[in-house]
């Protein structure tokens, strides 16, 4: 399916501590819409990893689309083909974009104000 791309893909599977391979890896590909998959985001941006995330709601919330990460519709694998190239030449640029990302409790509370 993605051939030429195998060598640039690690599946790590589960792992007590994920932040060392996160924090190593050039994105966190996130494909659940999962209720824990909002932290997840904040806290790769947090180290300074992109993500590539599927299109659920909450993505739209954490993810600015090919400037701080990718996202993708997971039901159009011609998208992700289409993006690839892209993905792999954007690393730098989106860590760059990340930095000074911060998250703090306030912060939170005030976007919550804003959409009241």
């Amino acid at each position: 399916m993605l051939k030429g791309y195998d060598k640039r893909i690690e599946l790590v599977g589960h792992q007590n501590n994920p932040f060392p391979y996160v924090k190593n890896a050039d994105y966190l590909v996130l494909m659940s819409d999962r209720e824990t998959a909002g932290l997840v985001i904040t806290e790769a941006k947090l180290i300074g990893t992109p993500c590539i995330v599927s299109n659920f709601e909450a993505a739209y919330e954490q993810v600015s689309d090919e400037e701080n990460g990718f996202i993708i519709d997971r039901n159009n694998i011609e998208e992700f083909r289409n993006k690839l190239n892209k993905i792999l030449q954007s690393k730098e640029e989106l860590r760059k974009n990340l930095e000074g990302f911060n998250y703090s409790k306030e912060d939170s509370i005030r976007k919550w104000e804003e959409k009241l």
